[in-house]
């Protein structure tokens, strides 16, 4: 009883951070990426399939949602494989910033056609070059990319601004 209460105890001081789930498709040496319309964030910038992870709800169980709200297709649980994390402080126009914790999972295989789910928050899916990606893609994304084909499994991002 007594380290339940210490647990709960050190739990209310504990940090809580966001955390995101990015599906990482490739077709041979090229990557399905999306840019971003209409959000207010990164608009106009290229970005991976992705989005937050809800409450009550695996970081495989988002993906599998976001899979299917974003690009159309379906995939199993077992499809996915991490390769890469990224401890994130992403920062905001309007100067403040956020923490994240980003996972990224490359996807095995699924089913379905790709194509564009979201058009009032996407005006382009479409692959790319892993070599030539777009010069307006999300800085952190061609970080994590990078990482990704050169095996690295962790990084960070974003903290070299940080003030706090």
């Amino acid at each position: 009883m007594m380290v339940t209460a210490q647990f709960y105890q050190s739990e209310k001081r504990r940090f809580k951070m966001k955390v995101g789930v990015s599906l990482v498709l490739f077709r041979q040496e090229e990557v399905l990426l999306l840019r971003r319309y209409n959000t207010g964030i990164d608009d106009g910038c290229y970005v991976l399939p992705m989005g937050g992870v809800d409450r009550d709800e695996t970081a495989i169980e988002a993906l599998v949602r976001e899979a299917k709200e974003e690009v159309n297709i379906t995939v199993h649980p077992d499809a996915f494989e991490l390769v890469h994390t990224m401890h994130r402080l992403h920062h905001l126009p309007d100067g403040n910033y956020f923490e994240q914790i980003d996972l990224f999972f490359k996807l095995k295989y699924f089913s379905g056609e790709v194509k564009n789910m979201e058009p009032h928050k996407c005006d382009e899916v479409s692959f790319y070059p892993l070599d030539a990606l777009p010069k307006t893609t999300v800085p952190f994304i061609c970080q994590a990319l990078d990482n990704i084909r050169n095996g690295v499994s962790y990084s960070e991002c974003g903290w070299e601004k940080a003030t706090v």
